[in-house]
């Protein structure tokens, strides 16, 4: 996040504090709970750019982290049964419904 023109933070839950941040992430590491509320691991790192189209992206936003993703990795979304660690979850405050502009897929 200090490099120039390097939007990525070192962990998920960096994003929160830095704004204009984003980063690709895995799908599995986007969870939902027994209500349908999404949730993402603060403790993830950033992947690398999909070579696929199974991806999700988390970015900032002023409300909190806000996530994509891509309609074919919906499957592969983690499942949090029970009460929700939020030591490890972090709550998504938004659902962006198009694949961000600023993520550029290959």
């Amino acid at each position: 996040m200090d490099l120039p023109d390097y939007p990525h933070p070192p962990f998920i839950r960096n994003l929160a504090i830095h704004a204009g941040t984003w980063a690709w992430v895995s799908p599995w590491n986007v969870g939902q709970d027994d209500d349908g509320y999404l949730w993402i691991k603060g403790s993830d790192t950033p992947t690398r750019q999909p070579d696929t189209s199974i991806y999700a992206v988390a970015a900032w936003t002023e409300d909190g982290i806000s996530v994509f993703v891509s309609k074919r990795a919906y499957g592969f979304l983690s499942r949090i049964q029970g009460k929700v660690d939020t030591s490890v979850w972090l709550p998504v405050a938004k659902v962006m419904t198009e694949h961000p502009g600023y993520a550029a897929t290959k």
